[in-house]
């Protein structure tokens, strides 16, 4: 099996044994396609020729630098002809192959199954270690398969491998096998090597046949695996101990008060971009965040920058950090994580507030700007369950204004709750928040439903859910999440949403804010 990639068209030519195909940049599938791996269709004939491959990509836990796998499978009207599977890359040289001490990998399937019931794609996450000094290689996870068809799940259990590193070269040999805890026999050869100048990733094909819930077939895929350490890779938030980027979504509520009374002024809801950041960015070494915006050159500018927390605005539940450039007063708060948080116990996914007080256009007025975010550890898809339920309970805080003269900004907490039935893809649950009055009361704004909800699963996609919000002037909220941890443990997202006041004011209020939830 030989592929060969050229950079000026962009496309990839395959060949196996008598069988070749040119898969260029007009065949990808845009809709299945992510960050960590392209799907490009092409159809001859009646001849279809799928082409999975993974993209590089140096992201913590599941990007690859050095290593790449490729599932080549050719059908005809339905059946399938030929599979391939296979990986590539910058190969660690036989002479710099460890021979002493060990490492772990963050392990990862991908693979095409090809059953009675139907085709199917594999996707698993799990962990593999490596003995140098006896070449001993042992690796277990999770896997799940979606149906090509219908792209809902259709099975789920655990897959195990043992291999060994040969002695004097880079290269190594063992068995894979699915589902043995369900009861099943799926098993195969693998085969690999280690990539990287220091044996950073490894990587090796398989071949398995078996009879599976979904009756007898064959799977073919790849096992990738990339080097994880505490010291540079964050397993979790309880605490962070490494660099990381998270990539984060956000809402944003502007609100201008009048600087003679001290009220919110006439309308004063807006949504603005300028203050919803995309980019947060923890320093190790300084302790320190970073928020950030996308530029319009695609990059980012810095939002504000803190390391020192601010014991005297900082509580239980939040950390906050404090920075004054003239007149602009920034406030940046994030969620306490498990073992530190005198709410709720949250350790892989957490949550964050900031606000920026400044002089309005308007100079009779002060504008207040507040964006919500989440981020964290997210959940691999293969990790999410095929079937059963889930229940998480939670947390949730926010931001509101009622929009009336005499109003102000006002602290939003309450609980969430969210049930997943993970073999339909379908979500019930609500929101329920409590407006904190300026005299300490809380006010109940009710329990406000789901409606409309979209949960979204599949391997090839990230795994997140978006939901309407049912207030008490009827569906006019949203709701964005994704799944965190090793295996969905937890949920977190933003909302955002319009409702009608407590004590008969009659206007329309607005909130924004962001959630987190475990099982």
């Amino acid at each position: 099996m030989t592929i060969v990639y050229n950079p000026a068209n962009r496309s990839y030519t395959l060949t196996s044994g008598n069988r070749n195909q040119t898969f260029g940049f007009n065949d990808k599938d845009n809709d299945d396609s992510n960050f960590t791996a392209l799907i490009f269709r092409k159809r001859t004939g009646d001849i279809v020729d799928n082409l999975i491959i993974t993209q590089a990509t140096t992201t913590p836990v599941n990007g690859y630098e050095y290593v790449g796998g490729a599932v080549w499978e050719r059908g005809d009207s339905g059946s399938l002809l030929t599979g391939d599977a296979f990986t590539f890359g910058v190969e660690t040289p036989d002479n710099a192959t460890p021979r002493t001490g060990s490492a772990t990998f963050a392990a990862r399937l991908i693979a095409t199954g090809y059953w009675q019931d139907g085709f199917t794609d594999l996707s698993g996450t799990g962990l593999a270690t490596v003995e140098f000094a006896t070449g001993n290689i042992a690796a277990s996870g999770l896997a799940r398969e979606l149906s090509t068809e219908t792209k809902l799940p259709v099975a789920s259990g655990d897959w195990s491998a043992s291999a060994q590193l040969a002695s004097t070269r880079n290269a190594f040999d063992g068995t894979l096998q699915l589902y043995q805890g369900s009861g099943y026999a799926v098993s195969g050869a693998l085969s690999g090597r280690l990539y990287g100048p220091q044996s950073q990733e490894l990587g090796g094909a398989f071949g398995l046949n078996g009879t599976s819930s979904l009756g007898s077939g064959s799977v073919v895929g790849v096992l990738l695996g990339s080097r994880v350490d505490p010291a540079t890779t964050n397993m979790s938030v309880a605490p962070l101990t490494a660099d990381q980027e998270f990539r984060i979504l956000s809402n944003s509520l502007v609100i201008d008060i009048l600087n003679a009374t001290g009220v919110t002024d006439e309308n004063p809801w807006n949504p603005d971009v300028r203050y919803a950041p995309d980019l947060l960015t923890y320093n190790a070494s300084e302790n320190s965040y970073k928020l950030s915006i996308n530029d319009n050159a695609g990059g980012t500018e810095p939002l504000f920058t803190g390391a020192i927390a601010d014991d005297t605005t900082s509580d239980g539940r939040f950390v906050s950090y404090v920075s004054t450039n003239g007149e602009v007063h920034d406030q940046l708060r994030l969620y306490r994580p498990a073992g530190s948080n005198s709410e709720i116990s949250l350790t892989y996914s957490s949550f964050g507030n900031f606000r920026r007080t400044e002089p309005a256009t308007d100079i009779e007025k002060t504008a207040i700007a507040n964006s919500w975010f989440y981020f964290g550890i997210p959940t691999n898809p293969a990790a999410i369950p095929a079937f059963g339920t889930a229940t998480y309970r939670g947390t949730l805080h926010g931001t509101a204004n009622y929009g009336l003269e005499g109003s102000r900004v006002l602290e939003v907490e309450g609980t969430s709750l969210f049930v997943f039935d993970f073999g339909t893809s379908s979500l019930t649950g609500n929101l329920h928040p409590f407006v904190i009055e300026h005299s300490g009361a809380r006010t109940d704004l009710g329990e406000w439903s789901f409606a409309n909800a979209q949960v979204s699963t599949t391997v090839v996609s990230d795994p997140r859910f978006t939901v309407a919000l049912e207030t008490n002037v009827g569906v006019n909220g949203q709701v964005f999440g994704r799944f965190f941890g090793p295996a969905a443990d937890e949920v977190a997202g933003i909302f955002s949403a319009q409702f009608r006041p407590p004590n008969g004011f009659g206007n329309t209020g607005n909130v924004v804010g962001a959630f987190g939830a475990g099982k």
